[in-house]
């Protein structure tokens, strides 16, 4: 239709428009309320200014030929506009600062575009400002610092960027900021004001070399992600004054090589990253145990040789990451709270000299472990004083961990190979002695790591466990025993879970072992109701691993054991005995 003149929309067009002839002269411009033309060969739209009362929605998206947008003067009403993935445009009209009803403003994968025109204090309605990937961005105009209502502010990946202008105090609403991979941004500028809204700061793969001192003016800061900073020398000395901040990460940031002394008194700190900085040593973590609130703590792919004993005071620390650490030798003082411990790859680890020569050497560590967690729990069940304390939520009482290893622990009573086992149960097998099962897979495969929105290790893949409850008159539906391991990182909501995903969502190299003990919370079932007991384990793996990978990926081996208090008690001697033949 290369001479069109006259071009009348009744109903819409239910297949879309590719484009818009030159030679249009006709337009239901009064009518019109969304302008939607995808990967369009369109060049620009019209010239001059043309007056669009209704319309509300322009997606342009993927118009790969666009140089230019239109003077946006005859659109008052405006909310939402789509230029993503137009590769060429150039040129934004300085008119779009006078959208007082835009909400909404993508220009992501504008590759072009290397300035944005001035954002003017009209533009009180923008929440969310998308400007990923625009690779040739290198500035921002100051005048952002203007919109009081923009939410999100997302420049992840614009490499180019160098300077970006100040958080100020009019930026009331801002929550999150995504400087993420802006490889040349060497300065952040100092905040003016206090922000009362900015909880969310991403700053991976800057090269920053410091953080601004009045960052003690982002009150409701929770989240603070600095992984792979490699430039950053030293945090401000009033850190602590973030009394909002949640989760810290300081991965990979090699030039960090000291913390100041307030570092140690932030006391909302539930999760904190300091894997992949060899210097770690040399930091001292005698202060760490005034994180009382802390939750996570990741030290993987440092060179620890022993863990530092004022960890075993972080009286809330539930997951522990230390994969890699390929001098760590000794898992001795840790605080009984811990439910999830990765120590995956940690080919020097060796049992506590308490726990003897029990058995091999994966499983004497796995015992060790095991056997302070459960003691501790024990000890807490029967009214007893323990240095720390622990919460169950609904799901009961958990505790993970993976370790190198190639046998299953002989201590555990049932082992098959394969996925699956089954055991036979005993009369009355349920009773107030009973503390859970301890069950063991041995894992084959390659090793993977991946990230999400800037966290390291998130979700790839996971272990996904079945357990099948045999009664006499029926066998119940296969259901996951734990729901820990079955999501990707994404899909959990709870801290807990999420902190899980990072810690244990890789694929298991070759080698590796992971031990689970569930409390009797986790199952439901009457006393007596129950006598066989199936435990099934599979891998599960998300979209976004090739079929290949996946069906390399084995459990070799499982193994079993019903655990009683007696046990712990039995426990307890056995070491007395390693102990006593050790030093006789």
């Amino acid at each position: 239709m290369d001479n069109l003149r006259l071009l009348i929309i009744r109903d819409g067009i239910p297949n879309g428009l590719n484009h818009v002839p030159d030679e249009l002269r006709y337009f239901p411009q009064k009518e019109l309320v969304r302008f939607k033309l995808w990967t369009s060969q369109i060049k620009h739209l019209w010239e001059g200014v043309k007056y669009f009362d209704r319309l509300k929605y322009i997606d342009l998206r993927d118009s790969k030929s666009l140089i230019e947008t239109p003077d946006f003067t005859g659109f008052p009403r405006l909310v939402g506009l789509c230029l993503r993935g137009c590769s060429n445009l150039v040129e934004i009209h300085p008119s779009i600062g006078q959208l007082r009803r835009l909400v909404e403003l993508d220009l992501e994968d504008c590759q072009s575009l290397t300035n944005l025109p001035s954002m003017t204090t009209e533009m009180e309605s923008l929440k969310i400002l998308n400007l990923r990937r625009c690779s040739n961005l290198i500035e921002i105009h100051p005048s952002i610092g203007q919109l009081r209502g923009l939410i999100k502010l997302d420049l992840e990946d614009c490499r180019s960027l160098t300077n970006f202008p100040s958080i100020t105090a009019e930026m009331q609403s801002l929550t999150t900021l995504n400087l993420i991979g802006c490889l040349k941004l060497r300065n952040i500028s100092e905040f003016k004001g206090i922000s009362k809204s900015l909880s969310e700061v991403y700053l991976v793969r800057t090269a920053i070399e410091k953080l601004p001192s009045s960052i003690d003016c982002l009150t409701a800061l929770t989240t603070l992600n600095l992984e792979d900073c490699k430039n950053l020398k030293c945090l401000p000395s009033n850190i602590d004054s973030l009394r909002s901040l949640e989760i810290l990460v300081l991965s990979g940031c090699s030039k960090l090589a000291n913390l100041p002394e307030t570092f140690w008194k932030m006391k909302c700190l539930k999760i904190l990253y300091l894997n992949g900085r060899s210097r770690l040593e040399g930091i001292g973590f005698n202060g760490i145990n005034s994180f009382s609130s802390l939750q996570h703590l990741t030290l993987s792919r440092t060179s620890f040789v022993s863990l530092p004993r004022s960890i075993s005071q972080l009286s809330n620390l539930e997951t522990l990451d230390l994969s890699h650490c390929l001098y760590l030798r000794s898992l001795l003082e840790l605080p009984s709270t811990v439910k999830y411990i990765n120590a995956q790859e940690c080919y020097s680890l060796q049992p506590s000299h308490n726990g003897g020569r029990y058995d091999e050497s994966s499983g004497r560590v796995a015992y060790t472990i095991l056997h302070r967690y459960l003691q501790g729990l024990l000890c807490q069940k029967t009214g007893n004083e323990t240095s720390t304390k622990r919460t169950e939520n609904g799901l009961g009482t958990e505790f993970q961990i993976i370790i190198p290893g190639k046998v299953i622990p002989s201590w555990l009573t049932h082992r098959s190979l394969g996925n699956s086992i089954r055991i036979k149960l005993s009369p009355n097998w349920y009773n107030s002695k009973c503390m859970g099962f301890v069950f063991c897979a041995r894992l084959d495969g390659f090793q993977r790591e991946s990230s999400v929105y800037g966290f390291p290790g998130a979700s790839q893949f996971g272990l996904l466990e079945f357990c099948s409850l045999q009664t006499p008159k029926k066998l119940y539906e296969n259901r996951p025993v734990s729901v820990h391991l079955r999501a990707p990182l994404g899909e959990r909501g709870e801290v807990s879970h999420i902190s899980f995903g990072r810690i244990f969502g890789r694929i298991f190299g070759w080698g590796q072992i992971l031990l689970v003990y569930l409390s009797p919370a986790n199952f439901e079932f009457e006393n007596g109701g129950c006598c066989d007991i199936i435990f099934e384990f599979e891998l599960e793996s998300n979209r976004l691993v090739h079929r290949q990978e996946e069906e390399n990926l084995k459990v070799l081996e499982c193994g079993v054991r019903l655990v009683y208090k007696q046990d712990v008690e039995e426990f307890n001697q056995t070491i007395a005995q390693c102990r006593s033949n050790v030093t006789a």
